[in-house]
């Protein structure tokens, strides 16, 4: 989605991974330095989001920082979104995007601050009739918007019509608790430690 990470990603700009704590999935979040976030769920990047991004800010005191001017309109927050998520490859699935969005927020303008132009635009698939019909085919489709700058700084996809098989890992890891089985009852030594000194029985003298 040309967003500005150098590719591909080296563990120089990984400053934190929290993987799944569920047992034998493959899933969990990551934070680059340049603070953008991405999660990892179901076989796919199934939400990202930069640290500029006025939908995800908690921080009240910077605000700010978003306010500017609308450089596209609504109908190009629309146009890049669907761009967007051609770019993700879904090759089965062209024409979920082609309808108007189900939902849009922004820009906004507040008081005591000014002019806000970020926009989120998010399609949602038909309300089911029953929890099989949701799960089969329920879907939500969001992109969040820098209309000032023309990029996308927010993602989410949640249905299970975007799940993909798991990647193949070949490294087993070392759980914590074989790592304390291979080194229970064993002692550090370092070997570059200086050799005793002989305890005296010869009471200190005061100076």
């Amino acid at each position: 989605m040309d967003l500005p990470i150098p590719q591909p990603v080296t563990m120089a700009q990984v400053s934190t991974f929290n993987p799944s704590i569920i047992p034998g999935y493959i899933g969990g979040g990551l934070w680059l330095t340049n603070e953008y976030w991405f999660v990892f769920s179901d076989g796919i990047v199934c939400s990202f989001r930069s640290s500029v991004n006025w939908f995800a800010e908690q921080d009240i005191d910077d605000l700010a920082r978003y306010c500017g001017k609308d450089n596209m309109t609504t109908n190009e927050v629309v146009d890049l979104a669907r761009l967007s998520f051609k770019k993700l490859d879904y090759k089965l699935l062209p024409t979920l995007l082609d309808g108007p969005p189900s939902h849009m927020e922004g820009p906004f303008d507040v008081k005591k601050l000014g002019h806000i132009p970020y926009c989120r635009v998010t399609w949602s698939s038909p309300k089911a009739t029953t929890r099989e019909e949701e799960y089969e085919h329920g879907y939500t489709i969001r992109f969040d918007v820098d209309m000032q700058q023309k990029q996308v700084v927010g993602m989410f996809m949640v249905g299970k019509r975007f799940w993909r098989p798991e990647p193949k890992i070949d490294v087993t890891p070392l759980l914590e608790s074989d790592f304390k089985k291979q080194n229970s009852g064993k002692m550090f030594i370092r070997s570059n430690a200086p050799p005793p000194q002989p305890i005296s029985n010869t009471p200190l003298q005061k100076k």
